[in-house]
C-alpha cells in the first residue's frame, strides 16, 4: 500500500465508486462486502503528501458527495442485516460481538469516554446519541461498559424500531431510550450531559451546521458535544466537519486515530455563562414591559414590604402605561431566561416633602421608583447594570440629579443606593424610617 502513487489510489477509488454506484442493492453480500472492504483498506494509507494529492484531485472531489451517500446507505444496510441476525440468535449478546466492526466501535467508545472524562471534573450520567441507526452499538457499549443511560434519536422509523427491540433483547431496555424523530424537532437536548453527533448525521456542511446549531442552542451550559468526523483519506468514507461550525462552543479535544479506528472525534463544551450574560434589560419600548413591571413590582412589595395592594400607594404601578410612558419617564425590567427578576422606574421628581421642598424640582431632578431586585439575584452586578441604564436615560432626558427614598429597616435597601454613589440627605423620624438619598449626575 505504501508504494502506491496518488494516481493509483485515485484510479482504485474511482473504480470502487463506479462499481458500488451501479449495484441494485447495498445489502451485505460477497461483492458489496468486498468493495467496501477495499475502500476501507485504501483509507488507511498514511503518507501525507500522497493523501493531499488524492484529496485535491478534481475527480475525487466530484465523487465525494456520492461516495458519502453510498457509504451511509451501505452502513445502514449492514446494521439492519446484523440487527436481524442478532435478534434471531439464541445468544444475542454473543452474536453482537461477531459484528464485523465491533472491535472498532469498542475502541472508539473507550476513546470517547475517557477523552470526555479528561475534560475536567464533571459528572457524566446520561448521553444523547444522534443518528443511532438500526444497531445502536455505540449506545450499547456506553451502557454496558460505563453504565450510562443513553437517549437515541433516529429519524428512520424502521431503524428506531429495530434498535429498540435489540436493546430489549440484550437486556438494556432500562438503559437505552429511543426517539423516532428528526433531531431538529427534538427539544429535550438540555436533559443530557453529553450529546454525540454520529458521523453520517448531515452529509454536507449545510446539514451539519443545522444540526450542530440546534444542539448548541438547546444543550445545557457545561454539557459536552462529541462530533464524529474523519481525517486524511478516511474523508472518503465520512464527511469532514468544518471547525467553524463550532462557533459558540469551547473546543477541548481533536482526536485523530491512526489505528483501526476510522472516525476522528471533536469534543467541545457549551460554556457556562456568567450570571449577567443571562440578563436582558428592556424598557418601555418593549410592549410587554409595563405588564411585567406591574406583576413583578406588586409581588415584590407583598413579599418584601408585607404590604397588600393599596391604590393610594401603588397607583403608579397599576397605571404604569400612563405614568411612565412619557418622553422623560421610563420603566426598566431585567429578565433572566425570560423571567422578570428586577425593576426600576424613572419619572420627574413629584414629591412634596417639607424638608426637601427647596432642594428638588421636576425639571432638574428625576425620581427613582420601584427599584426592586429579587432576592436570588442581588449583589451579582444587576443593581449596577440596571441603574446605569436608568442613569443614562436621565442624562439624555436633561436631568442633573436623581432622587430616591427607601426604608432603613429593609435589609440592604439603603446600602444598595450608597454603593451606587448616592448620599443620604435626610432621615424621617417616623414609623417607616424613610431615608431620602440623592445622586448628582450633571457632567
Amino acid at each position: 500500500m505504501k508504494s502506491q502513487t496518488s494516481e493509483q489510489i485515485i484510479i482504485k477509488v474511482l473504480d470502487i465508486h463506479r462499481q458500488l454506484k451501479v449495484l441494485r442493492s447495498l445489502k451485505p453480500r460477497q461483492q458489496t462486502n468486498k468493495l467496501f472492504g477495499e475502500l476501507v483498506a485504501l483509507t488507511r494509507f498514511s503518507r501525507e503528501s500522497v493523501i493531499n494529492r488524492v484529496l485535491a484531485d478534481e475527480r475525487i472531489i466530484e465523487i465525494q458527495p456520492s461516495l458519502h451517500r453510498i457509504c451511509s446507505l451501505g452502513e445502514f444496510e449492514l446494521e439492519k442485516y446484523w440487527c436481524a441476525k442478532i435478534l434471531k440468535s439464541k445468544h444475542p449478546a454473543i452474536e453482537l460481538e461477531n459484528f464485523p466492526y465491533y472491535k472498532n466501535y469498542d475502541e472508539l467508545t473507550n476513546l470517547e469516554y475517557y477523552s470526555l472524562k479528561s475534560t475536567g471534573e464533571r459528572e457524566i450520567k446520561n448521553v444523547l446519541f444522534i443518528g443511532s441507526g438500526p444497531m445502536p452499538l455505540t449506545s450499547i457499549l456506553f451502557a454496558k461498559n460505563f453504565h450510562l443511560r443513553v437517549g437515541n434519536v433516529e429519524i428512520d422509523k424502521e431503524a428506531c424500531d429495530l434498535s429498540r427491540t435489540l436493546a430489549a433483547r440484550i437486556g438494556l431496555a432500562d438503559m437505552l431510550t429511543f426517539y423516532n424523530t428528526d433531531i431538529l424537532n427534538f427539544s429535550r437536548i438540555g436533559e443530557y450531559d453529553v450529546v454525540c453527533v454520529g458521523a453520517l448525521v448531515g452529509l454536507n456542511n449545510k446539514e451539519k451546521s443545522a444540526v450542530i446549531s440546534h444542539v448548541r442552542s438547546h444543550m445545557k451550559e457545561g454539557a459536552l458535544v462529541v462530533v464524529r468526523t474523519a481525517h486524511y483519506l478516511r474523508t472518503l468514507l465520512y464527511p469532514q466537519v468544518d471547525p467553524d461550525l463550532f462557533e459558540g462552543l469551547t473546543p477541548h479535544l481533536v482526536i485523530q486515530p491512526l489505528n483501526e479506528v476510522v472516525n476522528s472525534v471533536l469534543i467541545a463544551e457549551k460554556p457556562i455563562r456568567s450570571f449577567m450574560e443571562h440578563v436582558v434589560i428592556e424598557d418601555k419600548t418593549n410592549k410587554n414591559t409595563f405588564r411585567d413591571f406591574k406583576h413583578f413590582a406588586l409581588s415584590f412589595i407583598k413579599e418584601i414590604y408585607h404590604y397588600e395592594y393599596n391604590p393610594l400607594w401603588h397607583s403608579d404601578i397599576d397605571r404604569a402605561g400612563e405614568v411612565y410612558d412619557t418622553p422623560i419617564s421610563n420603566v426598566f425590567v431585567a429578565y433572566k431566561d425570560g423571567e422578570a427578576i428586577a425593576t426600576l422606574a424613572i419619572r420627574p421628581y413629584d414629591r412634596e416633602y417639607r424638608e426637601l421642598k427647596k432642594r428638588y424640582n421636576s425639571k432638574d431632578t428625576a425620581g427613582v421608583w420601584r427599584f426592586f431586585v429579587a432576592k436570588p439575584y442581588r449583589n451579582k452586578g444587576l443593581e449596577e447594570l440596571l441603574h446605569a441604564k436608568a442613569e443614562a436615560f436621565c442624562r439624555a432626558a436633561g436631568f442633573n440629579m436623581i432622587y430616591a427614598h427607601d426604608q432603613k429597616d429593609i435589609s440592604g435597601a439603603i446600602k444598595k443606593y450608597i454603593d451606587l454613589g448616592y448620599r443620604i440627605v435626610h432621615e424621617d423620624q417616623d414609623t417607616l424610617g424613610t431615608v431620602h438619598i440623592e445622586k448628582i449626575i450633571a457632567q
